[in-house]
């Protein structure tokens, strides 16, 4: 029940790494984790995710100097596996500080194609350039902007857009204890909203034919099935076709919701 939920969200997560298939393989990584004293075990959901219960300060292992992986949540894996960026691409990235995600893509596009990485703070996207050049990407453009307005990117004509919302996080207070003070009931309805205006803004960045992706590290249905079926009744080019809630008692992972939409602009003719 709830509360047997709500606790388990509230337990420390262990650290759950994704390995940089650019430069390494799970088990190779394994080996040198091993090597270096820290054990791990493959991730319970995502292909490329491992499990490390001890590691003392990461930055001191020389497999994190080499960039043979990054710190991420199996769910935020999970949600960029589906999206499924494919290598050629030109795909968008909204809402990406600090740019975990973005990097993912460009890992599994093998640095091949174009990743725009999109935020409202330059400050946060700045870690973005040294997580680029530890991991070794050279596809990823930042873009410091408020994704309400994305008319300036109307002519990048997106195959994939992932919009990673600004949300309550209350899928995430297992790592970020303090959360559960400060997401107020109230402040859901404006998040609500803010989310549906950056849906559809990046929607309009998608090409014909392309995939859109809605994700949120909350379980909060106003900021997930509310807002996607608002933008399905008002977006008739699109369709959804996927969708998936990750809860951190199930599936082990932070809490997190995506829906993955196609365009069909002759879905809207008929």
């Amino acid at each position: 029940g709830r509360p047997q939920r709500a606790g388990r969200a509230l337990r420390p997560a262990g650290m759950t790494i994704r390995v940089n298939t650019l430069r390494t393989t799970p088990e190779q990584l394994q080996k040198k984790l091993a090597a270096e004293g820290v054990s791990a075990v493959p991730g319970r959901k995502a292909e490329h995710a491992l499990y490390l219960e001890e590691t003392g300060d990461i930055q001191r292992l020389e497999s994190f100097q080499e960039g043979l992986f990054y710190v991420q949540d199996e769910a935020s894996m999970i949600a960029v596996s589906r999206l499924a960026p494919q290598k050629g691409e030109n795909v968008l990235d909204v809402c990406s500080a600090p740019g975990g995600k973005s990097t993912y893509m460009a890992e599994l596009m093998q640095n091949s194609g174009a990743v725009v990485s999109l935020d409202i703070s330059g400050r946060r996207l700045a870690e973005l350039d040294e997580s680029s050049r530890r991991l070794g990407i050279r596809i990823i453009r930042k873009v410091v902007q408020d994704a309400r307005d994305l008319s300036s990117l109307r002519d990048f004509q997106a195959d994939r857009v992932l919009v990673d919302a600004p949300c309550s996080g209350l899928g995430v207070i297992r790592r970020k204890p303090e959360i559960k003070w400060a997401a107020s009931p109230e402040e859901i309805p404006a998040l609500s909203g803010l989310q549906q205006q950056i849906l559809f803004a990046s929607a309009a960045c998608v090409k014909p034919g392309g995939i859109l992706m809605y994700c949120t590290c909350t379980l909060s249905q106003p900021e997930n099935e509310e807002v996607t079926s608002g933008f399905l009744r008002r977006s008739p080019a699109f369709r959804q076709v996927d969708s998936q809630k990750l809860f951190p008692d199930a599936d082990g992972t932070d809490g997190f919701y995506f829906a993955v939409f196609r365009r069909d602009d002759a879905h809207a003719g008929g």
